[in-house]
C-alpha cells in the first residue's frame, strides 16, 4: 500500500472497534450548491486570504533520484516507512529494493505529489514474525 501525505503523519496502532467511529466521520455529507449569483464585491471579500501557502519546491537535481525516509517502524501487524521521494521513479525503486509494492499505473499521480512536496507511507504486512 502506498499512501500519500502532505505532512509526515503520526503512526500508531489502534483498537479494531475504531472503524465504526471512521466510517461515521467520513461518510459524505449532503451538500447543497447555490448557484444563484453573488454580488462581485462578496465574491472578492471571500477570495481575500484564501490561498494556501505552496510547499517549498525540491531544491536541486540530485534530489531527483532519491529517496529519504524519515522514519521506519513496526505498527501492530504491518511494517511502515514514511519516505520523501524526489521523483517517482525513485519512489518506484526503493518500494522494489526494500519488498514492498508498488502500485501499477501510479507514476503520474505520484509525480504529481513529489512536485507538490507531498512525503508518502508505504506500508507491507510482516510474515513470518
Amino acid at each position: 500500500m502506498l499512501i500519500p501525505f502532505p505532512a509526515v503523519p503520526a503512526l500508531r496502532k489502534v483498537p479494531d472497534h475504531i472503524f465504526p467511529h471512521v466510517q461515521a466521520a467520513i461518510d459524505p455529507p449532503e451538500v447543497v450548491v447555490d448557484l444563484r449569483p453573488r454580488p462581485q464585491a462578496a465574491f472578492a471579500r471571500n477570495r481575500r486570504g484564501g490561498f494556501l501557502p505552496q510547499p517549498e519546491a525540491k531544491q536541486g537535481l540530485e534530489f531527483q533520484d532519491r529517496v529519504v525516509v524519515i522514519k521506519q517502524e513496526a505498527v501492530g501487524m504491518y511494517e511502515v516507512a514514511v519516505l520523501e521521494a524526489g521523483s517517482a521513479a525513485a519512489l518506484k525503486r526503493w518500494m522494489d529494493d526494500h519488498g514492498y509494492v508498488y502500485p501499477k499505473g501510479m507514476d503520474d499521480v505520484c509525480e504529481e505529489y513529489v512536485e507538490e512536496g507531498w512525503c508518502f507511507v508505504a506500508v507491507k504486512t510482516k510474515v513470518g514474525q
